[in-house]
């Protein structure tokens, strides 16, 4: 038994011993592989760093050597993985100032692409003021990302970051001075005077389109006509007057523009028409010369149907009474030429506001 005992004791320390061994082994084969590997990143690194050199020696290689920079932070980044003992700091510094140029040339090109940027947006003059603003805008958010960029560079210790901020915090706020400047520019102002001297017409305008009130005068200078559009768009009070300064028409465009009241009237006051139109239909009301009430006529897709209304007109029992009554009445004439001169300066400004709400 003792003889059993002394072979099962041997095969086992002998056992415990391959064990150990093999340990042994493995652990010196993990160290070959981490020196072996060590010194593959150790040489790409030399490598890239000869490269680089090379390179700055030769114009317009500036993005062959940022992609050179990241390839070796990577490198590096693989080679302290494997690293020991003071290779590890040693390595972690010269990563950490290779991270610094990397960021610190990135933020460079960044700022100079940006002002190059602002360059050509203020350089094109026939853009419109509204235009340029929204590309300053576009561009003082750019600023913003790169402040951004360049505040989380300042924790690596760049100080040419913490300079690229304070550059973009002035770059914006010259933006917004500039953007101040283009917001008054944005509106203008369209004049043309007669000979006589008198003003013909002023147009004011927002980009380019017609916003606020539109003037137009007679040569007398006595208003003529006045539009008033927000944003391109007709909005509120547009009238029509006669050279005497009465009123002859007026339209009134609620603001969402899906209804309009219309009225119009004669040199004396006297109601020729009113209604409203909602969304292209409604209807206006109709009085003849002497006061005589026609009805209501029909209005579709904006437009007063012309041979509806004077079939109601001629259907009317009072209006052959009328017509008598003004052949024989020279005051009766009068208004009936005062009222078909208001009818057709209805009729003229009416189609002058249908085609600029189609426009």
């Amino acid at each position: 038994m003792g003889l059993i005992k002394n072979i099962s004791r041997a095969v086992t320390s002998t056992c415990h011993a391959i064990d150990n061994g093999a340990k042994e082994l493995d652990n010196i084969a993990g160290e070959l592989e981490k020196s072996s590997a060590r010194y593959l990143h150790r040489n790409q690194i030399s490598r890239l760093k000869d490269e680089i050199k090379r390179l700055q020696a030769l114009p317009d290689q500036y993005d062959l050597i940022i992609n050179i920079k990241e390839e070796m932070l990577i490198e590096y980044d693989m080679y302290i993985e494997v690293a020991t003992g003071d290779e590890i700091k040693n390595y972690i510094d010269e990563r950490r100032l290779l991270e610094i140029e990397l960021t610190n040339e990135k933020l460079k090109k960044t700022f100079i692409r940006l002002n190059a940027m602002k360059i050509k947006i203020l350089a094109r003059k026939s853009r419109l003021a509204i235009e340029q603003i929204q590309a300053l805008n576009n561009l003082s958010g750019k600023f913003i990302k790169l402040m951004d960029d360049s505040n989380a560079s300042v924790v690596l210790g760049s100080e040419y970051a913490k300079n690229i901020f304070r550059k973009c915090r002035d770059e914006i706020n010259n933006i917004s001075v500039l953007i101040k400047k283009l917001e008054m520019e944005r509106v203008t102002e369209d004049i043309e005077i007669y000979s006589s001297g008198e003003m013909k017409f002023k147009i004011s305008k927002r980009d380019e389109k017609p916003h606020g009130r539109s003037v137009y005068y007679f040569d007398n200078g006595s208003k003529n006509k006045i539009f008033s559009f927000n944003d391109g768009c007709l909005e509120g009070l547009s009238r029509c007057w006669r050279e005497d300064g009465s009123l002859a028409v007026e339209y009134n465009f609620c603001s969402d523009l899906s209804s309009v009241k219309i009225a119009t009237y004669t040199s004396y006051g006297i109601k020729v028409a009113d209604g409203e139109i909602k969304n292209n239909a409604g209807g206006l009301r109709l009085w003849l010369w002497g006061g005589v009430y026609i009805g209501n006529i029909k209005i579709k897709d904006g437009r007063v149907k012309r041979k509806t209304a004077i079939l109601k007109i001629l259907m009317n029992p009072k209006f052959i009474a009328l017509v008598c009554e003004t052949l024989k009445s020279s005051e009766m004439k009068i208004e009936y030429k005062e009222f078909i001169d208001t009818v057709n300066l209805f009729h003229d400004f009416s189609e002058e506001i249908f085609s600029m709400s189609k426009s």
